[in-house]
């Protein structure tokens, strides 16, 4: 490559001359950056036009899955259905998890996974208030393991499903 005992390059003296720049020089314009190259190029790149906004129609298919997701009502038996997964949610709208997440983070200012877990903790509060066990509600919910839903519930609530149960039943013996 340098030389033919190695790829250092070639040793200049400190003391030497700085070589010359063998490029041509290029006569610039006062309003031409100094780097640039082809100014037809850059032109086209720095001065595009501006995109037509007013091209996405009623039809256009972001407009048409925010409006198919937005005719659904029944959010939280969804929720159910779906065991509590957001990407089975999407399977069941017939969309992305990626536009689920667009479509909640627009209206409900949250991501769905963040939603089912509210959703989920506000139903297990109700069953836990119906006076059902706490192995009923966590095979209800979907949990594999009470002790899965206790500590989710913990968690959520700041306080064990335990002690919100016998809560419950203390203030229902006195009333």
């Amino acid at each position: 490559m340098y030389g033919s005992r190695g790829t250092c390059p070639p040793r200049v003296p400190l003391d030497a001359p700085p070589r010359p720049n063998l490029q041509p020089q290029r006569s610039r314009t006062n309003f031409e950056p100094r780097n640039m190259r082809n100014t037809r190029t850059n032109f086209l790149i720095f001065f595009r036009p501006k995109p037509n906004f007013s091209l996405i129609t009623r039809h256009s298919p972001l407009v048409t899955l925010m409006t198919s997701l937005s005719h659904i009502q029944n959010w939280p038996e969804r929720a159910q259905q779906a065991k509590w997964s957001a990407s089975v949610l999407a399977k069941q709208c017939g969309v992305s998890v990626r536009t689920l997440e667009r479509y909640f983070l627009k209206y409900n200012k949250k991501k769905p996974k963040t939603w089912l877990i509210e959703q989920r903790q506000q139903q297990a509060l109700e069953l836990l208030h119906d006076g059902s066990t706490i192995k009923e509600i966590a095979g209800r919910l979907g949990y594999k393991y009470s002790t899965h839903f206790s500590r989710q519930f913990k968690s959520f609530y700041g306080i064990c499903p335990m002690r919100n149960h016998t809560n419950d039943k203390k203030q229902g013996e006195v009333s």
